[in-house]
């Protein structure tokens, strides 16, 4: 066996394709990206669009605190996990891999052994036990006098903990009871009665279960019944009445716990890769830790690993453990998701043991991949030659559970088929038996089976990797996780990046995993450049990580004032720096042949409109490589508030001014109800003082100071011009004011009044924080004020 090594290409056409994607660069607004615009395909593959699913899920925080009894952290954490793995791959930020060692080290604590949880055997190991879809379930009955009496197992092969059973008393038979089975779920209820305890009755429980059809060993409930009692317990004895559930005892899956370390054994490789990380405690300490991990779960699983002498190797589940299928092989998947941790630890450590296996697992799913006219692949759910693909009868004695089960020749299905074709993917990285042409041939699985349309015209998927089956079986954003492919038909980006884009995104565990791989797979094609040439471009082009303003994967940054742009680059061993771009809306901040130093990046936020916008960042190197990386922060320098003249009210705590005023002058009073009614406007003032009259507004006090930029005055006005009539004035200290000019449009004309709205903004350099409305004496009754809107910026 020798060391692992690194063999990445592709084939001439791949190339050729390549070539015309390379250069796509898209960014779009995150809203448009995740509402799915209608009639077009919004563009998802850029790491803001991630960004924000991942805020969505807070960063993934509630699986710090979930456990795997449910499966949850198999079927979603690992998904999550995995998402940031990607994402650094796609950006070289490790903000990426620190939300992954956060996530990992919560989900570590969560093992059965740190928990102090047991398995089926009372058993408290380092891995995720399962109690729930697809374990047994079992319960035991007590008697009158409230001992054990009588064991009860179901072992269909799903839904058994869904299993209800009901005991109650035969009418007229003191010692006889009656007992209903029943699974909704598994469409079986079936009621027994007049059953006795004792072995000689002719309706002796045991008995009359075992020849019911619920215990047929090729039926589908298979059920089990043990009597409890030792001896002659049993006498004068009948079941305790009452309605109980199916418990399903704990199970170490091998495929959960493969698809729960995968993500750290892979946080681990990285790390140990690149010496920069290496250099760095925290990621240095948690890889050390996650390879320990990964070696204790694999501990756990070693009695449940064959081989034979045709090289093969695979995992079986246990007799007698606590689930339908104890005894026989697992199925492809369920040994793969384990092999990619296998793979993983195999090229860290370089250990004989890992490598021997790993190749013994590839070859275990590469003898079952056949070959199709189309020029594609397809494999079987069950390993062809184990048991779950040719079943087996109660004569072979092979399983404890399922003592019979017909045979299960089925076609891998599409969701579980991203499991394999993930493992023949790293498995081809890192030069273990798979070849371009596999990897070719996988990726015509993709586009010539698994890829069907709809009657619209639209994208879909079959249920199984030869093309059969209901399309649309599975959820659309199964189609990232063959994105792996990409490479050798960059094609498939395409048409994902389609799906993905016509679809409403969710922050859920199986978009996020889906466009961390768009991210991927843009930056693979991307990193090609115009040479065309994928290979490991994308593992050794620049790393990026924008710190300020950060991912936002928790929270969106927002942003006042003038704040430094702090983005940290650096290049793969044996590479330089030689260009760095860092853009907002695609003009350039920063253009240099260097990486910027701390704090020399100063981004003016008054310059920019308040709302979202998008950074991006585009590094080069002297080896051509290059990388791309964006985030989006919202500016938020702008306020306004608009003042309703409204008149007070009376209320129990006395009386309440609506009109915000900072300051005014005396003769102003408020219409009454009906006098002059204006344009439906209740909110209004008159001034009817001596002398020139005013209102002060004052801009909005926070810790920061606001400056007025803009005003907006509504007026009812008549035999005079709002000119003869109204000033205003803007100042810092109301000792010195600076008259502003302003605009007058008609909103509305009603008999001899009209509606005006006067409009202005405060020229450069004049500013201020205190707004003054000014009336003149002459003007009594002809003038009325209504709402007034004042806004500007925040300056720190």
């Amino acid at each position: 066996m020798t060391a692992l090594v690194p063999r990445r290409g592709m084939s001439t056409q791949g190339r050729a394709l390549c070539c015309a994607l390379a250069a796509l660069v898209v960014c779009v607004a995150v809203q448009a990206a995740l509402s799915g615009a209608a009639g077009a395909s919004a563009i998802v593959d850029q790491p803001h669009v991630f960004n924000a699913l991942s805020r969505g899920m807070d960063a993934g925080s509630a699986y710090k605190d979930t456990d795997n009894r449910t499966g949850q952290l198999a079927w979603g954490a690992s998904y999550v996990m995995e998402a940031y793995l990607i994402m650094y791959e796609a950006t070289g930020d490790t903000a990426y891999l620190d939300v992954l060692g956060e996530l990992s080290d919560a989900v570590l604590a969560n093992r059965d052994s740190e928990r102090g949880w047991t398995d089926y055997r009372g058993l408290s190991l380092p891995g995720w036990s399962a109690a729930g879809h697809y374990s047994i379930g079992e319960v035991v009955l007590a008697d009158d006098s409230g001992r054990p009496a009588l064991h009860l197992r179901v072992s269909s092969t799903g839904h058994n903990e869904k299993t209800r059973v009901y005991v109650k008393p035969t009418n007229g038979a003191a010692d006889l009871f009656d007992l209903r089975l029943v699974n909704q779920e598994n469409r079986y209820d079936e009621s027994f009665s007049g059953l006795s305890l004792d072995p000689d009755d002719e309706r002796y429980v045991v008995d009359v279960l075992n020849a019911s059809r619920l215990a047929d060993p090729w039926g589908g409930v298979r059920l089990f019944v043990e009597d409890q009692h030792q001896g002659g317990e049993s006498a004068g004895r009948t079941l305790a009445p009452g309605a109980y559930s199916f418990v399903p005892p704990p199970y170490h899956w091998p495929v959960h716990q493969g698809r729960i370390t995968y993500p750290m054994i892979a946080f681990a490789r990285i790390v140990y890769n690149d010496p920069v990380l290496r250099g760095v405690e925290r990621y240095k300490a948690r890889a050390d830790s996650y390879i320990a991990a990964t070696r204790a779960t694999l501990a756990m699983l070693e009695d449940n690993w064959r081989e034979n002498e045709a090289g093969e190797g695979w995992y079986i589940v246990e007799r007698g453990a606590s689930v339908w299928m104890d005894g026989i092989d697992e199925p492809h998947n369920h040994s793969l998701a384990l092999g990619r941790s296998i793979i993983e630890l195999a090229v860290i450590t370089q250990e004989e043991k890992w490598l021997d296996r790993a190749e013994k697992m590839a070859r275990t799913i590469h003898n079952d991949l056949e070959l199709l006219s189309n020029g594609s692949y397809t494999w079987p759910y069950w390993w062809s030659k184990g048991h779950g693909h040719q079943g087996w009868s109660p004569q072979e004695d092979l399983s404890t559970n399922t003592p019979a089960l017909r045979p299960r020749p089925t076609p891998e299905d599409v969701s579980h088929g991203a499991i394999e074709v993930e493992f023949a993917y790293l498995a081809h990285e890192n030069g273990i038996l798979f070849t371009e042409t596999d990897m070719e041939r996988l990726a015509r699985t993709f586009t010539e089976n698994i890829l069907v349309q709809r009657a619209g015209g639209s994208h879909t998927l079959a249920r199984y990797v030869d093309g059969s089956g209901e399309p649309a079986y599975y959820d659309d954003n199964v189609a990232g996780r063959y994105l792996v492919l990409a490479q050798w038909d960059p094609g498939i980006y395409d048409v994902v990046r389609e799906m993905f884009g016509s679809r409403a995104l969710r922050s859920s565990a199986g978009d996020l995993i889906g466009v961390a791989r768009l991210n991927w797979a843009r930056a693979l094609l991307d990193a090609a450049g115009s040479r065309g040439e994928i290979g490991d471009q994308l593992s050794k082009a620049p790393r990026i990580t924008i710190k300020t303003p950060d991912s936002g994967l928790y929270e969106l940054a927002r942003l006042s004032g003038v704040k430094p742009v702090d983005v940290s680059v650096w290049a793969a061993s044996q590479r330089t720096i030689t260009r760095v771009r860092v853009s907002i809306e695609e003009k350039a901040v920063y253009d240099a042949t260097r990486p910027p130093a701390p704090g020399e990046i100063l981004l003016d936020t008054f310059s920019l409109p308040d709302g979202m916008h998008t950074l991006m960042v585009e590094v080069e190197d002297d080896h051509g490589g290059h990388r791309a990386h964006s985030t989006q922060f919202m500016v938020a320098n702008r306020w306004a508030h608009q003042t309703a003249l409204d008149p007070p009210i009376q209320t129990m705590f006395g009386e309440v001014v609506r009109t915000r005023l900072h300051d005014q002058s005396g003769g102003w009073r408020h219409p009454g109800a009906g006098e002059n009614d204006l344009f439906g406007d209740e909110g209004r003032m008159v001034y009817e003082g001596d002398g020139l009259g005013h209102l002060v507004w004052e801009g909005q006090q926070l810790e920061r100071s606001p400056e007025i930029e803009e005003f907006s005055i509504h007026v009812y006005i008549r035999d005079v011009t709002p000119e003869e009539a109204v000033t205003v004035a803007l100042s810092w200290d109301e000792s010195h004011w600076t008259s502003l000019p302003y605009d007058v449009r008609v909103v509305a004309t009603s008999g001899e009044w009209q509606h005006l709205e006067l409009t202005g903004t405060v020229p450069a350099p004049t500013g201020g924080r205190y707004f003054r409305l000014s009336v003149a004496d002459d003007v009594g009754a002809n003038l009325q004020l209504g709402s007034v809107r004042i806004g500007g910026v925040w300056r720190e």
